[in-house]
């Protein structure tokens, strides 16, 4: 989104008094003391890859020097302020910082895009760049970018796989190079070229230089970062020698220069300190998403100290928006930001004269900052005949602080008509608290960016804003880092409005907005926040443009609309008033309440006023939490049965005493019996007497003499002397059992009296 700056008051005049040189007082800052080691101490294939035999690495240092950013904070509501376009951002110094849970992933928010694979190219730049820019736009919209195209056309001396970094994705994102779709430029690792004039998705207009670590628990930037504008660009020093796969962590605490780039998803503040190998210092741990693919680590992911040495010394946030939200850019510093310069001061001026190609209008310039906190002041000049100015005076005026070093976009108050032809220039006047380098310009340098070139009367300096030197005069082939957005003529600027309603309810809150926004418009960004609160979240109205609200509070609503006209954006604090859920009434029912065991039980929640969530106690010790639980009861029993049925509004209980009646199951008979007597002379009657167990209901005897009976004690009479075998089966409807005794009767001749 673009920076919508403060409205101008007491705007610093600029005195046109000619153009003498001061050029003598000024001085460039030092370069980069890691990218001074890379380039004499080391061969670059060398910070591209390990060996032939492990995995790809690619990141280079910056020319341009953040040192003095580290340990600086950036409020969480500087970062909103420059990714949302909302007015009068507060200074990055001050404010609220952040206020950050243990435990974050954005993978849990649907906020990261899927891993990829650099394969044998050292890119991992170009993907870690992509990984923060695509994680920006979600969970709204998923993008694909390509890196293909990224490595092969970023226009530095550095080859396609031989690596690169944040600030050459920055050059190549801010001058309208990409970002191109992956399917245009699918990614290939080992091309080096690429297709020319493909379509832009997305154009960034902002770019996050966020200040890095001062030590290793100086993570508020990072956590608040990652919770605005989503997952972020890191470096490290990798070297396998120092990855736990066991664990999927990695620690390394020594002084080599950083070599790779990563991308940060999310903390962890109690992981273990002895899952790394050896152990780190304290508990704590980034969230890094990889370019390796997702055979690396956990599914392309692994954990990253707190107390590792480079992590966090470059943080970049990219950040995209519509294509289509301008024009035509005018620009003189396609390689961006390569040095900065000043006049031993925080203050200084920077000019750059363009020529428009048609009838068109100026709504916006471009801005790249090197300090926290920098105050500019911006003097649009048309028809300049003084250098960069004009006697007759600045056309447009617009002033402001932007509290996060970048790329940034600053939305003039009123387009400025131009016609086909004619001259205009953005004249800057920065302050950079405590630096004394504030402009920041392209130069060439040797191996890095030889490509460079400028031609006198684009770029001019200036310590007072009073007499101008131009740029080339005092360092060949350099230019100011300053960018013109134009519109067509006849383009409508977006105004920004909707409704909703009903404006109150009970949660959870269904609200139906109407956007009554007015202009070009080709994107809509829908966010909420608790007025009490300093985070706002994205939302997406569904198929009927309406969304619910499930927490009770104020809400405010704000609605980004942009456009070839640029952007608007409307709050409407305190619009939305969501009353607390009123408590559950906890309600149930169970079918069937009795039976024999096993019994299963199916049970029904009937509570009213909306439950999210129930804890159910069956009575035996078994417990459930789902709404409509189902349950065996395997021991006879009576049962007492609880619900506690809870919402955001509170919790209720209910108590069925003795609900579940559970009878015992019959089981299986075991037959016995006996018989009296069990000897004897013909004809002998046995008395059989059933003694069987389980409560039999039925039974069949065999007497072994072809006799039988069916009733439980039956008597029966041998007449013939043998000795006979007793059979008894015992049923009931759970099974049957048998009985044999063998042997069991004997039966004699009976003897004849003598007369």
């Amino acid at each position: 989104m673009c920076l919508l700056a403060s409205a101008v008051q007491g705007v610093f005049a600029v005195r046109e008094s000619g153009t003498a040189s001061d050029a003598g007082l000024i001085s460039e800052a030092p370069l980069n003391p890691e990218y001074l080691a890379y380039k004499n101490g080391f061969q670059p294939l060398e910070w591209v890859k390990q060996s032939i035999f492990q995995d790809q690495l690619g990141y280079i240092p910056e020319p341009a020097d953040t040192t003095h950013l580290k340990g600086k904070k950036v409020p969480k509501k500087a970062l909103e302020a420059e990714v949302l376009g909302i007015a009068d951002a507060p200074a990055g110094g001050a404010g609220e910082i952040t206020s950050a849970p243990a435990m974050y992933d954005l993978r849990s928010t649907g906020r990261v895009s899927p891993v990829k694979n650099q394969g044998s190219c050292g890119s991992c730049w170009a993907f870690a760049s992509y990984g923060s820019m695509e994680s920006e736009a979600l969970p709204g919209q998923l993008f694909d970018f390509s890196e293909n195209n990224l490595k092969n056309t970023h226009g530095f001396d550095i080859a396609p796989c031989s690596g690169g970094n944040a600030q050459m994705a920055t050059a190549y994102l801010a001058r309208w190079s990409g970002a191109v779709a992956e399917a245009a430029d699918p990614y290939v690792d080992t091309s080096t070229s690429s297709p020319t004039a493909l379509p832009v998705q997305e154009h960034a207009q902002e770019i996050l230089v966020i200040p890095g670590r001062s030590g290793f628990l100086d993570n508020d930037n990072i956590k608040a970062a990652l919770q605005t504008t989503g997952a972020l660009y890191t470096t490290m020093y990798y070297s396998s020698s120092y990855y736990n796969t066991t664990s999927r962590a990695y620690y390394y605490s020594g002084t080599s220069g950083s070599n790779h780039a990563v991308t940060i998803v999310g903390w962890d503040d109690t992981y273990s300190r002895y899952n790394f190998n050896p152990a780190a210092p304290g508990d704590g741990a980034f969230i890094i998403k990889n370019s390796w693919g997702t055979s690396f680590g956990n599914s392309g992911y692994f954990f990253l100290s707190y107390y590792d040495s480079k992590v966090g010394t470059s943080l970049t946030a990219f950040t995209g928006e519509s294509a289509a939200n301008y024009n035509r850019i005018y620009q003189y510093d396609p390689l961006g930001w390569i040095s900065s310069m000043g006049y031993g001061s925080n203050t200084a001026w920077a000019a750059n004269v363009f020529t428009a190609t048609s009838g068109e209008s100026l709504a916006a310039v471009g801005l790249s900052t090197n300090q926290v906190n920098t105050a500019y002041q911006v003097f649009i000049y048309t028809d300049p005949n003084q250098g960069p100015l004009s006697s007759a005076g600045p056309v447009s005026t617009i002033q402001g602080t932007i509290g996060i070093p970048g790329h940034h976009t600053v939305t003039l108050p009123t387009p400025v008509s131009l016609n086909a032809g004619q001259k205009f220039s953005v004249v800057v006047r920065f302050q950079t608290p405590n630096y004394n380098y504030p402009i920041t310009i392209e130069r060439p340098l040797s191996g890095y960016a030889s490509q460079a070139t400028a031609s006198a009367g684009q770029s001019y300096i200036s310590s007072t804003g009073t007499t101008w030197t131009d740029l080339t005069a005092s360092i060949p082939n350099a230019n100011a880092c300053l960018k013109a957005f134009t519109l067509n003529s006849g383009t409508t600027a977006p105004v920004a409005a909707f409704s909703g309603t009903p404006l109150s309810g009970t949660a959870p809150l269904k609200v139906t907005f109407t956007d009554s926004s007015t202009g070009s418009i080709t994107s809509r960004t829908w966010y909420y926040k608790l007025t009490s609160a300093s985070t706002w979240t994205p939302f997406t109205p569904d198929g009927t443009n309406a969304f619910t609200f499930t927490g009770s509070g104020l809400y405010d609503i704000q609605l980004t609309v942009s456009g070839p006209g640029g952007s608007s954006t409307k709050i409407q604090p305190g619009y939305i008033t969501v009353n607390p859920t009123p408590p559950p009434v906890a309600a149930f029912s169970g079918i069937p309440t009795s039976g024999t065991a096993p019994l299963t039980v199916q049970f029904t929640d009937s509570s009213t006023n909306t439950p999210t969530s129930w804890i159910w106690n069956f009575g035996d010790d078994g417990t459930a939490t789902i709404k409509n639980p189902s349950h065996v009861y395997s021991v006879a029993g009576t049962y007492t049965v609880t619900l506690t049925a809870t919402n955001t509004g509170g919790s209720n209980t209910l108590t069925k005493t003795g609900y579940i009646t559970v009878n015992a199951a019959p089981v299986t008979p075991v037959a016995a019996f006996s018989g009296i007597p069990t000897s004897g002379t013909a004809p002998l009657t046995v008395q059989f007497t059933d003694s069987s167990t389980n409560t039999p209901t039925s039974w069949i005897w065999n007497f072994g003499d072809g006799g039988t009976a069916t009733s439980k004690n039956p008597s029966h009479v041998y007449l013939v002397a043998g000795t006979y075998t007793v059979s008894l089966t015992v049923k009931n409807i759970n099974g049957s059992n048998k009985l044999t005794r063998k042997n069991f009767i004997r039966v004699q001749t009976g003897r004849v009296r003598q007369k």
